[in-house]
């Protein structure tokens, strides 16, 4: 599992998400990390997307 230090330092971030078991990513700016260890994404159409962190495999900071 990622550390949720790492997800905190990339609040406001453009990132690239990747989550286990599914072969799509999902990019967009991370809002915050929850108390339930969940992760906020927001996408360019504004959609707020709720992933938890136990299932993030990979996430990379959109350049």
């Amino acid at each position: 599992m990622i550390p949720k230090n790492l997800i905190e330092k990339l609040v406001n971030n453009g990132v690239y998400v990747y989550i286990r078991g599914i072969n799509i990513e999902f990019a967009g700016v991370v809002k915050s990390i929850t108390e339930d260890d969940i992760v906020v994404l927001e996408d360019n159409k504004n959609n707020l997307i709720n992933i938890p962190l136990s299932l993030i495999d990979v996430i990379t900071e959109r350049r």
